[in-house]
């Protein structure tokens, strides 16, 4: 939600914006009475009782659904599985196969580690061994690829990046709205989401499982980020009403903030004029 407000306020104007904070986050921590209850399909089911909530309290046939990262494959699965309520869905950082793209990074930067002379990073890459991973010290095992992917591909592919500054996890959370302990509640969630549901994603592959939608689509993909390997395929073979893929040359991974003008202008001019009211 900080992130959302920080960057892109503009789209306020032109929409009715809605930040949805999942349950088990943020402020909506309190909707989880086990962490360990916390699934995709309850995820997917949200969506779509908070999609009937707006229409009804916003009086609008249908909303548009927005997911980054992550919320893409909640977003994805939601518009698969109720498509009568949206005009379109808009992918920012869409994930197609988790496993494979945690395979790429894996490798990615063991190789370049190598290459680098981080004996140290290699040892504890070559110790975890080739993802997925599960149990208790799974978080462990990611977060020597997952922290360090970025700075790596960097060094050896340099772009210039503008409001680099999202990377800061303070921009999610420093918001009047939040009180001291919703900022707790959204790390906790954050660690719980990882240990808990990562584990549920390591079949999903939307080639083969949602390679046909029935809303219009559209992809903003950072010509730099780890997903963007994979988009393209998916891309080509998906089947939906229409379908358009949109790429930011100066991003990686948060391209809807690093270059929001941009985001901003295809929102309001392409994606609004193109589906509104179908």
């Amino acid at each position: 939600m900080g992130r959302f407000l920080k960057f892109n306020k503009k789209l306020e104007d032109h929409f009715i914006v809605v930040n949805w904070e999942q349950r088990g986050c943020g402020k909506s921590y309190p909707a989880i009475k086990d962490k360990k209850d916390l699934n995709v399909e309850q995820y997917v089911l949200d969506i779509n009782e908070l999609t009937d909530y707006l229409k009804d309290r916003f009086n609008k046939k249908k909303i548009y659904l927005l997911g980054h990262s992550w919320g893409t494959i909640i977003g994805t699965k939601a518009v698969q599985k109720y498509p009568e309520q949206f005009y379109a869905y808009i992918g920012a950082a869409q994930m197609v196969n988790v496993l494979e793209t945690d395979k790429y990074m894996y490798h990615y930067v063991l190789d370049a580690a190598k290459r680098a002379g981080n004996e140290k990073l290699v040892k504890k890459l070559q110790e975890a061994g080739e993802p997925p991973y599960y149990g208790e010290d799974l978080l462990e095992k990611y977060k020597p690829f997952l922290t360090n992917y970025a700075q790596y591909y960097r060094r050896e592919n340099p772009f210039e990046e503008k409001n680099s500054e999202w990377y800061n996890p303070t921009s999610m959370i420093m918001l009047e709205e939040y009180s001291f302990i919703d900022k707790i509640r959204f790390f906790k969630g954050m660690l719980n989401t990882f240990k808990i549901v990562y584990p549920q994603l390591q079949n999903l592959d939307f080639v083969t499982q949602a390679n046909k939608l029935e809303v219009p689509v559209y992809y903003m993909i950072g010509k730099h980020d780890y997903t963007a390997k994979f988009i393209e395929e998916y891309f080509e073979i998906l089947e939906a009403p229409s379908k358009k893929l949109f790429w930011f040359k100066s991003s990686a991974h948060g391209e809807i903030w690093t270059e929001a003008d941009k985001f901003h202008e295809l929102m309001i001019n392409t994606v609004l004029p193109e589906t509104y009211g179908q």
